[in-house]
């Protein structure tokens, strides 16, 4: 019953949502200030039409809430940005890697495979279940023994970690500790309305989840008392 809660919840929570496009249509004035905004910008910065198709070889995304609004809004992003066709800007955005360590409230309909679900879709009690199938809670153990392995991956061959809007718990840091590691990596991250004793905790843990057999593989560490967007546009050529 929690999780049917859950799951319509963030549905409705889409379905509300600034960044919800209206007969396919976004409209980025009315959100000018949100991470996501900066996040694309930076992508974006000297990138020419001929080379959309490697615009994300280098960024990985993690996140653990079950919404969908990272790939929702990117592909938004893209089509307006580069004045390219819906269906061009979906197909860059499937090789976007996302993961959701604990589900997603079904995949979006342009990304294929498992159960397909528009974002901010009003759902019949029939197919609300399915959905909530699809996600675990907090103090569920994450089984996707590959996906975990490959998130971990990525995290190691990073040459960058930031985390932003992260309240660095203990049960997701350890999801987020590598086994194996041989890039030394800039650390970045927000600490909004965190106590220095609890900024120094978080940090602990971080460099924690990035050490391995006694290695430290985090180098320089970057953490502010900002919000996301704020974060990005303040070290925005330190990221670039």
């Amino acid at each position: 019953m929690g999780k049917l809660g859950i799951a319509a919840s963030i549905l409705e929570a889409e379905r509300s949502s600034k960044i919800r496009a209206k007969e396919g249509v976004m409209d980025f004035g009315a959100h000018p200030h949100i991470w996501h905004n900066t996040f694309c910008k930076m992508l974006a910065e000297g990138v020419q039409l001929g080379e959309l198709e490697t615009i994300f070889d280098n960024v990985a995304f993690v996140t653990f809430n079950y919404d969908r609004c990272i790939e929702h809004f990117v592909s938004h992003w893209l089509e307006n940005y580069f004045r390219i066709s819906a269906d061009h800007a979906q197909n860059l955005t499937r090789k976007l890697k996302v993961f959701h360590p604990y589900g997603q409230v079904g995949r979006l309909p342009w990304q294929g495979g498992g159960i397909s679900v528009g974002y901010g879709t009003e759902l019949s009690s029939r197919t609300l279940p399915q959905i909530a199938g699809q996600i675990r809670t907090f103090t569920e153990r994450v089984e996707d023994d590959a996906m975990l392995d490959e998130m971990r991956e990525y995290i190691a061959n990073a040459e960058q970690i930031i985390y932003l809007g992260f309240s660095y718990g203990q049960m997701n840091m350890e999801l987020l500790t590598i086994h194996k590691c041989s890039v030394n990596k800039s650390v970045f991250g927000t600490v909004l309305n965190m106590s220095h004793p609890n900024v120094d905790a978080a940090q602990n843990r971080v460099l924690k989840s990035l050490t391995v057999n006694g290695n430290q593989w985090a180098g320089r560490r970057e953490f502010a008392q900002a919000g996301a967007n704020q974060y990005l546009s303040d070290y925005w050529y330190h990221l670039v």
